[in-house]
């Protein structure tokens, strides 16, 4: 700077700056007697504004991304901002350009896809219902029966003739992924003059029989991938009672002179803990 500039600029600066002391003053935002602040520091808050007093304006700092981490002083990662389970699964969701996490896609899926998961773990269950008429027949028929052996059915909880059923597939698993078994909603009689047994089946008492078609159900649904939750092959049975009270007897050959209808087929999950639920 030339020294005819430099004389210019200490005159502007000289009279503005007194100017503006004046002002200050007379205002009484600044007292330079008695406010404990320096001259020095005084003049350039008051002459700051000039051109060539002017700082330079510090660049802008562009916003912090969300998912952005620092190191904290141990130079373990921290996460930026709020920091939560949920959220932090939520922010490892895919973005444009980024594959999905098989995991977070899992928890996207909600409460409605984990019921799905659910019930296909819970396996499949098809069952026959008894026709009403020949329910109470079977029930006549086994009290009738047992109270020949000597054994009373007075104690024991008998199955009521609306929850009698056969059971023709109990699966744990589901089917092998891409199969399907719909349900067959034709009825199916059985003739039970060929011959039954009336039988002790685990706690409780059944009626066993011979029925084919129900038999090549059950195998179609095996060739699927079910499953079967009772130990050897099929036998079709109607359970009578879950609870014989202690009843002990020798599987008991009937030759019944009568039919029994079963209705169309009904699929559902398993459910292991169906006769507690029924309270049988």
């Amino acid at each position: 700077m030339t020294l005819l500039a430099s004389r210019a600029k200490g005159c502007v600066e000289a009279s503005l700056g007194a100017a503006a002391l004046r002002i200050a003053r007379a205002s009484g935002r600044f007292s330079p007697i008695g406010s404990g602040l320096p001259t020095t520091v005084m003049d350039r808050h008051l002459t700051s504004w000039l051109p060539w007093n002017r700082a330079s304006r510090p660049e802008r700092t562009p916003p912090r991304d969300n998912n952005e981490t620092t190191s904290s002083d141990s130079g373990t990662p921290t996460s930026a901002s709020a920091s939560h389970p949920l959220l932090d699964r939520l922010r490892q969701l895919p973005r444009r350009g980024h594959p999905g996490s098989p995991a977070v896609a899992d928890a996207a899926d909600g409460q409605a896809g984990a019921g799905l998961r659910k019930a296909a773990e819970q396996g499949l269950y098809i069952s026959r219902q008894v026709e009403h008429g020949s329910a109470q027949r079977l029930l006549d028929l086994a009290d009738e029966t047992l109270r020949g052996q000597g054994i009373s059915t007075s104690d024991m909880v008998l199955v009521p003739p609306d929850k009698m059923h056969v059971t023709v597939v109990r699966s744990p698993n589901p089917l092998r992924t891409g199969e399907t078994l719909d349900p067959l909603t034709e009825p199916v009689t059985i003739n039970l003059r060929t011959g039954c047994h009336l039988v002790r089946l685990g706690d409780g008492i059944a009626l066993r029989f011979n029925a084919p078609a129900l038999e090549q159900r059950w195998e179609a649904a095996r060739d699927k991938g079910a499953g079967w939750a009772y130990g050897g092959g099929y036998i079709a049975h109607v359970t009578v009672s879950y609870d014989a009270k202690g009843a002990e007897f020798e599987p008991i050959a009937i030759h019944p002179d009568m039919d029994l209808t079963l209705l169309g087929e009904r699929a559902e999950t398993f459910d292991p803990n169906w006769v507690k639920r029924q309270g049988l």
